[in-house]
């Protein structure tokens, strides 16, 4: 004689084995009719009749997922024509520059401020000289651009002196300062 607790648990079963409707079934055939198409839209077209044909909710999640895949495809779309515009006018702008303020950009700026405009040297006016540790200074010029001296500079750096910025062996610069010169580096 059967014991009930094992009688409730077959009919549990089978209860839930015949519960799944028929449009939930997916049989091995449909699978294959899919697998077997070579075309990678076709393909993907095919196994998404049958998850649709797993009922309503699969038939949400599949239209849910590919509205955010759109969005996301949209917004992906939208910032790389940003992205090329921004470069657009970045390089519009790079092609404007003067040699004097192109002069001296390569340091900040790789690949830049040299095509076509190389100048030998450059002079300006010191309108901020900021000392930094020991005798180095930020010079800020009249022409906008700011200068690091890389070695020591004693004395007499100071706003209204003139400074004369020549281009050096493999890429450096040389700044000089009345009497005094010094390895210098463009920083802006």
């Amino acid at each position: 004689m059967p014991k009930p607790l094992e009688t409730a648990a077959v009919l549990l079963a089978g209860t839930v084995a015949f519960a799944a409707p028929a449009a939930a079934q997916v049989t091995e055939d449909a699978v294959m009719r899919c697998a077997v198409i070579v075309a990678g839209e076709e393909r993907l077209a095919c196994f998404d009749e049958i998850a649709r044909g797993l009922g309503p909710d699969a038939a949400q999640q599949i239209d849910a997922r590919r509205a955010e895949e759109a969005a996301a495809a949209r917004a992906a779309a939208e910032e790389a024509r940003l992205a090329a515009e921004r470069a657009a006018a970045e390089a519009e702008r790079e092609a404007q520059l003067t040699a004097e303020e192109a002069y001296g950009r390569e340091d900040f700026a790789p690949g830049e401020g040299y095509q076509g405009k190389a100048l030998d040297e450059i002079s300006a006016t010191i309108t901020r000289a900021d000392r930094q540790s020991g005798d180095e200074w930020i010079l800020y010029l009249d022409n906008g651009q700011v200068w690091r001296a890389d070695e020591s500079i004693p004395v007499g750096v100071r706003a209204g002196k003139e400074v004369v910025i020549k281009r050096g062996f493999a890429g450096s610069y040389r700044m000089t300062v009345g009497s005094r010169s010094s390895q210098a580096t463009r920083i802006r």
